[in-house]
């Protein structure tokens, strides 16, 4: 098994989150590109920024 520097086990102390618009850019952006990001669906862009800013 390859090692890398993210632990699997554990508590989390931190955690970054990308602002929705800084991820996707638009919602054109996103049509265009959610297949080649291996999302099993588009994401909703409106959802996504309504559930951001709530956890923000």
């Amino acid at each position: 098994m390859k090692l890398t520097a993210h632990s699997e086990f554990g508590k989390i102390h931190s955690l970054m989150i990308k602002p929705v618009a800084a991820a996707f850019r638009d919602e054109s952006h996103l049509s265009a590109q959610w297949k080649a990001l291996n999302y099993l669906s588009q994401p909703d862009f409106k959802d996504s920024s309504n559930e951001y800013e709530r956890f923000y």
